[in-house]
């Protein structure tokens, strides 16, 4: 499509593609046939976060705030199964599909239950004075049952939403990312990237690289990363 793919995301099995474009539509997609399973026209608000779950079902984050959900294998129709009414700036939807970290756009970074929707929030909206030149951070996402955030000062939290102390690894920091076993945490500070074993933040023993990382290969054996 013209508008561009804004998020995307595969089955397990890699029989099923799902894509948010732009335009604020989505799509399932069989990868082999190339037919298209289900077309999403309902929302009229930016695709934030998808999650392909095993048993059929697709669901998706919104900027507006909702959660989406499609049931391809059946009736094919994408429904709003959470309505916030908040305005959220990035959502992360946990491994379980039960949960999603959301920051809205003041900078406030909460966690709602799909069931039910009751929530909890971890940090405050932003000082004014603390306001970073450069493109937005990543500040919230999961690592299985533990979710991490960052704060004012770029300071990284990891906690499991009970504990009392969440571990902390000092900013400034750049960018992050997970790998997709949720083992390793690649965070760039000052033009070099280091990793850390999750979910105890202990730092790897490996020399730290030059450049932002962008992604980790299945099963860890490489990080891709880029100039700074």
């Amino acid at each position: 499509q013209a508008s561009g793919v804004g998020v995307l995301d595969f089955s397990d099995d890699m029989r099923r593609l799902f894509i948010g474009y732009g335009d604020m539509t989505a799509e399932v997609i069989d990868i082999r046939t190339k037919e298209v399973l289900m077309t999403a026209v309902q929302h009229m608000a930016r695709i934030l976060d998808v999650q392909v779950l095993s048993d059929g079902h697709v669901r998706w984050a919104t900027s507006a705030g909702d959660i989406w959900e499609c049931d391809w294998e059946h009736n094919g129709r994408a429904s709003s199964i959470l309505v916030t009414g908040k305005n959220w700036q990035r959502a992360s939807l946990s491994p379980s599909g039960q949960r999603v970290l959301t920051e809205t756009s003041d900078g406030a970074i909460e966690e709602w239950s799909l069931s039910g929707g009751s929530w909890r929030t971890y940090c405050d909206p932003p000082q004014e004075d603390s306001e970073r030149d450069g493109p937005p951070l990543q500040r919230c996402g999961w690592l299985d049952e533990h979710l991490y955030y960052r704060d004012d000062s770029d300071s990284l939290f990891i906690t499991n939403g009970e504990d009392s102390s969440p571990r902390q690894l000092e900013g400034p920091l750049q960018q992050l990312v997970l790998s997709k076993d949720g083992q390793l945490l690649a965070i760039s500070a000052n033009s070099e990237t280091r990793l850390h074993q999750m979910p105890s933040a202990e730092l790897c023993p490996q020399a730290p690289l030059a450049g932002k990382p962008l992604a980790f290969s299945p099963g860890n054996a490489l990080l891709c990363v880029t100039p700074s």
